[in-house]
């Protein structure tokens, strides 16, 4: 078919044409995604080298492939093809900036904010204005939060996006302003349980427990189901109040839910609980009826042993942690160190040093650089608690733990200064005003 001199193409074909390509494009977006789901990192590489200047000609594809680097951890990859797209929209922006927040590089979340709306002129939606207040939360960038939450209430986004208003409230109670987060929420006309879980979050991280559980019950008044993460949060508040009542009704609401059947992380704020209030048997059972245990299982049962006065328990549950193959790690080595301290057991107690020698963590680890300077101490050791004393590098946060013990070692005399005092520490023959 020709017009004014020019070949028109049949109107029939063209429309073949762009079903094939429409065909073509929705098989490709959908291949995709599907890298995204299962992560394939390299089927994703694959299909971008072979279909390029596809790709990077469809902005809907070229943004899906953008998220699927994104969710497998190729911000590299991610950020290329982004810089390549000739038309990129505040969507491309968005799975960019969410993709660096996913990862932790929060910074680089916040210039990407910055370059998106100074260098594009891209004026940010209200699920940039989400991602980005993950990032304040996380860098505790308190002045950029601001700034948007006087953005957010200048466009009236707040009173209809709960997502957005839940983020706010997280950064304003990971940032330290409690009565700010406090009052965005009441400010929200719909509150779901994401939303109460931030705020009772921000009560517990801050040591407001009591707030928390007020929180919590009002929650649980207003007829908003909680779910595992508000379990854990309260749980944490109890244990911290020791608030035995209201860990035991969580407990029997978590066994109703049957979320012990997979959450080991509830199974052990449940043994933390029991074992900080003092119902070490209780905290045994739970112990002893989780499907599956880690390291902070044993953790919360031998603190809690040790925390009551149970030295010899808290050593044999130690043994056993062994036995059963788990590597232990610093926080379990503190609480053997001081059942160790406790009974006193060297022998089992410089075992333990060794142990945490050979993997390096008196150098990393000041709190239990101090549990075995304060082991050797308490169990007579004096040179022995001095020589470590000196191996490590913050001395002066272990100072404390090695002369309280020196002074109250076998009548050494209390009112000796502490320069004369760490002078004096040469052997462990210690008499009243000598050593």
């Amino acid at each position: 078919m020709w017009m004014d001199g020019r070949r028109m193409e049949n109107p029939s074909l063209m429309n073949v044409k762009s079903q094939v390509k429409q065909k073509t494009d929705s098989r490709l977006l959908e291949m995709v995604k599907t890298c995204g789901k299962e992560k394939d990192l390299l089927k994703a590489r694959r299909i971008h080298a072979d279909m390029k200047p596809r790709i990077e000609e469809d902005l809907y594809i070229s943004n899906a492939l953008i998220r699927t680097y994104c969710k497998c951890g190729a911000l590299l990859d991610a950020l290329e093809l982004f810089e390549h797209i000739p038309n990129r929209n505040v969507i491309s922006w968005n799975v960019l900036i969410a993709g660096y927040v996913e990862h932790g590089y929060c910074q680089q979340a916040l210039q990407c904010f910055r370059k998106m709306m100074e260098e594009d002129g891209m004026s940010p939606s209200a699920v940039t204005y989400a991602c980005i207040l993950k990032a304040c939360a996380t860098t505790g960038s308190l002045d950029i939060g601001q700034e948007i939450d006087a953005k957010v209430r200048e466009k009236g986004l707040l009173k209809e996006d709960i997502v957005l208003g839940t983020s706010l409230i997280d950064m304003y109670a990971k940032c330290g302003i409690l009565e700010r987060a406090c009052k965005v929420f009441d400010e929200l006309r719909q509150r779901d349980t994401v939303s109460w879980n931030v705020l009772i979050a921000g009560y517990v991280e801050h040591g407001h427990f009591d707030r928390a559980l007020v929180c919590f019950r009002r929650m649980e008044d207003e007829g908003v189901s909680p779910n595992a993460p508000t379990y854990d949060c309260v749980l944490q508040a109890c244990a911290a109040t020791r608030s035995l009542d209201v860990g035991e009704e969580i407990h029997a609401k978590v066994r109703e839910q049957g979320f012990l059947k997979n959450d080991v992380v509830l199974g052990n704020r449940l043994i933390d609980m029991y074992a900080k209030c003092g119902m070490l048997q209780t905290a045994c059972k739970v112990f002893d009826e989780l499907p599956h245990r880690n390291v902070v299982s044993w953790n919360a049962l031998i603190a809690g042993y040790v925390k009551h006065g149970f030295a010899d328990q808290a050593l044999k549950c130690f043994r056993q942690l062994e036995d059963a193959g788990i590597p232990p790690n610093a926080v379990t080595y503190v609480s053997a160190l001081k059942a160790c301290a406790a009974i006193p057991s060297l022998e089992v107690g410089e075992a333990i040093h060794e142990k945490v020698k050979k993997q390096g963590l008196l150098m990393k680890n000041v709190v239990l650089g101090t549990a075995v300077v304060d082991m050797y101490a308490k169990c007579g050791a004096l040179q022995r608690s001095r020589e470590v004393f000196d191996e490590l590098p913050n001395q002066t946060l272990c100072l404390g733990a090695y002369v309280t013990n020196a002074l109250n070692y076998k009548g050494t005399c209390v009112t000796q200064n502490l320069p004369h005092v760490m002078s004096q520490f040469k052997d462990e023959r210690c008499t009243h005003g000598k050593m």
